[in-house]
């Protein structure tokens, strides 16, 4: 479970940044999106 394990990551912002990227990752996915393109679209700019 992806909770989970944020929970226990050692570092918090560690596990802030897994979750914001997990967050990311599920918002492009839920606009019907490709989430590798998508990531390269805004990290190329």
């Amino acid at each position: 479970m992806v909770v989970v394990s944020f929970i226990y990551s050692a570092p918090p912002d560690g596990a802030k940044a897994s979750a914001l990227q997990y967050n990311l990752r599920e918002t492009v996915k839920e606009n019907e999106l490709e989430p590798h393109a998508y990531l390269r679209f805004l990290f190329e700019k």
